[in-house]
């Protein structure tokens, strides 16, 4: 903390500036209707949830073992790709796409890359990435896959082109 407070009081604090078509800008929220969220299978009383920053949006159920959860992020890591027996490559709005279900832990995700993000030092190669996160309860990954990618279809025609 006192570093950042040094950083601060000496005025070192800079803007970021994203690249030309960053999703950095974007507000998640903006970008998908309540409408698309709730006519999902499990999400007809999910509600809206926003981060400050903007960068996520969030929807979730009421508390309970019927509980659903979806995320839309724009994010920064790693090449996204199909994981295990569950992945999957796909084409959403003439961007390639992985579809990623994971049974054992109740969770399906909808990834897209994006533009080159060279902020992160560890990662030879990490990208801007959209993604849409569905939690679901057991046996319900499906129907979070088929949520995930109505999300997808809705947001990746507004992301701009690299």
């Amino acid at each position: 903390m006192d570093k950042v407070i040094d950083v601060v009081e000496q005025g070192r604090v800079r803007h970021r500036v994203p690249e030309t078509g960053s999703l950095i800008p974007l507000d998640a929220c903006s970008m998908v209707s309540d409408d698309t969220i709730t006519t999902q299978a499990g999400f007809a009383d999910s509600r809206r949830r926003e981060y400050p920053a903007r960068h996520q949006c969030w929807w979730q159920t009421p508390d309970g073992a019927d509980r659903f959860v979806m995320y839309l992020m724009f994010k920064a890591g790693s090449s996204p790709g199909a994981v295990g027996a569950g992945g999957r490559s796909t084409s959403i709005a003439g961007r390639e796409t992985f579809v990623n279900s994971f049974p054992e832990t109740n969770d399906c995700s909808v990834t897209t890359g994006h533009i080159i993000f060279d902020e992160i030092p560890e990662y030879d190669l990490s990208l801007e990435q959209a993604t849409v996160q569905v939690i679901t309860p057991p046996g319900r990954v499906d129907d979070g896959c088929r949520a995930a990618i109505a999300v997808a279809n809705e947001v990746w025609p507004q992301l701009p082109r690299a």
